[in-house]
């Protein structure tokens, strides 16, 4: 989430710390235009904003539509069934963290978000990716994703964990409309130095 220090700026420099992709970043000037910077920045002192939540209020059916999975349990709706790492991972080279998934019931707008922690220091964390998606299918579809890596992090053990949300996964835990996390799973990888003979120039992986 943002940190409260942040909250300082135009709708602009909010959005652009959504990074994600493009259309997230647009969504979220959206949402900020349609209610006005200083009330934008101001609902947002307290929470993470969210640019999915703005977005929602403003085109409920559209860009980003509110269709809440409704089943008692989450994983009726969205179940990871493989979450993978490459392991070990050499220092400075790129590797990737492999998912796959089925979605078995329409869901409105999410994220999915990856974040990359040390067991060993537990104040190293690195948000990785965030992904903005819309589910409509409804068929037991299978989705595949792979986030590629660069292993510019300490030496050691450290964790993976992937989060499908609905609606912003920063604001599951503040209880905000149309949100839930409907599914996480975590793996372990280790980052070993690369052995003299192995220079990391040659590191890329396809």
């Amino acid at each position: 989430g943002m940190k409260r220090n942040l909250i300082q700026g135009n709708c602009t420099q909010l959005c652009n710390y959504y990074t994600y992709i493009q259309q997230d970043k647009l969504a979220c000037n959206a949402a900020c235009a349609s209610v006005g910077n200083d009330s934008f920045v101001q609902r947002s002192l307290y929470a993470p904003p969210s640019p999915i939540f703005y977005c929602q209020q403003r085109n409920p059916i559209g860009l980003c539509r509110i269709q809440d999975c409704t089943a008692s349990s989450a994983a009726s709706c969205v179940n990871v069934t493989s979450f993978q790492s490459m392991d070990p991972v050499i220092q400075g080279q790129a590797f990737p963290v492999n998912m796959l998934f089925k979605v078995f019931s329409p869901v409105g707008t999410g994220q999915i978000i990856w974040r990359l922690r040390s067991e060993e220091n537990s104040t190293q964390i690195i948000t990785a990716d965030m992904i903005m998606f819309q589910f409509d299918v409804n068929d037991d579809r299978v989705y595949s994703l792979q986030v590629q890596k660069q292993a510019n992090m300490a030496l050691g053990k450290w964790t993976a964990e992937v989060k499908i949300c609905e609606g912003d996964c920063d604001w599951i835990k503040l209880q905000g409309p149309h949100t839930r996390l409907l599914a996480n799973a975590i793996t372990s990888f280790h980052v070993v130095a690369p052995s003299p003979s192995s220079p990391t120039s040659h590191g890329s992986m396809a």
